[in-house]
């Protein structure tokens, strides 16, 4: 069942949004929608190439199953998701700084 939300933009914001809604010819909520749902998908699925570097990455793929039994047996310290990707990169990009 689709829900309703209220967002409250500046001017400026919401004159960048009505032009690109207008340019792709969609609805302002079915712009919103599907820019909402390209950053998640950005956020939360890997691509193929980063795929294949986690699960080359020894180091990471032990840190990863440790923290999954730790998350099993509701031990260890829960970090944000913002955390998470600054500790991913290192491990997979050790030269980048955190």
């Amino acid at each position: 069942m689709p829900r309703s939300l209220t967002l409250r933009l500046s001017d400026d914001v919401y004159q960048k949004f009505s032009q690109m809604a207008r340019e792709e010819n969609r609805s302002m909520a079915n712009l919103v929608e599907t820019l909402a749902m390209q950053k998640l998908s950005e956020e939360i699925f890997t691509d193929t190439f980063e795929t294949e570097e986690i699960l080359a990455n020894s180091a990471l793929m032990n840190k990863l199953k440790r923290g999954h039994m730790q998350a099993e047996l509701r031990k260890g310290v829960f970090q944000s998701h913002h955390t998470f990707l600054i500790q991913k990169k290192a491990l997979i990009d050790p030269g980048v700084p955190s």
